[in-house]
């Protein structure tokens, strides 16, 4: 049993509140003979996106090519404290910038990709959503859509 267990089985009964499952999983957890072994992975993930993110905001103002200067300044301490930093490899694991090979960026690539590919699905999924909400008239979410006829334009 792990945490997306006991989430599912709570989904599975019927609860959709997430502040509900929210405080039926801590409380389970904490009832558990081994609440660290529950809690690990969840940690881990949040923590893995917590470095991401610090990483990402390093990312955004480095110039990544290197400096043709000799001495130090603010640039080239940030780019110094990019490479340093460790990214996931998929399949791989964590790996300093500095030592990505093309292989290691061409996963991180794939990986992101297939991330963007469910956000686009999930926005198409939205934006199919407003076109037939908009195609009744008065119509102000999709429950409204059953009761009316749509509107051909």
């Amino acid at each position: 049993m792990n945490i997306n267990d006991l989430i599912r089985t709570h989904y599975d009964a019927g609860e959709r509140d997430p502040d509900a499952i929210t405080a039926s999983v801590v409380a389970e957890v904490l009832a558990s003979d081994n609440p660290a072994a529950l809690l690990r992975p969840v940690v881990s993930m949040y923590t893995t996106g917590h470095l991401r993110s610090l990483v990402r905001a390093l990312e955004r103002h480095v110039d990544l090519r290197p400096s043709t200067v000799e001495w130090t300044n603010p640039a080239t301490e940030a780019r110094d404290r990019l490479l340093k930093e460790a990214v996931w490899v998929p399949g791989i694991g964590r790996v300093p910038w500095g030592k990505l090979t093309i292989e290691h960026h061409e996963r991180v690539i794939d990986h992101y990709r297939i991330t963007i590919y469910g956000y686009q699905q999930t926005v198409a999924k939205h934006e199919e959503a407003i076109q037939i909400i908009k195609a009744h008239p008065g119509a102000m979410c999709l429950d409204d859509c059953d009761r009316q006829e749509a509107t051909v334009t």
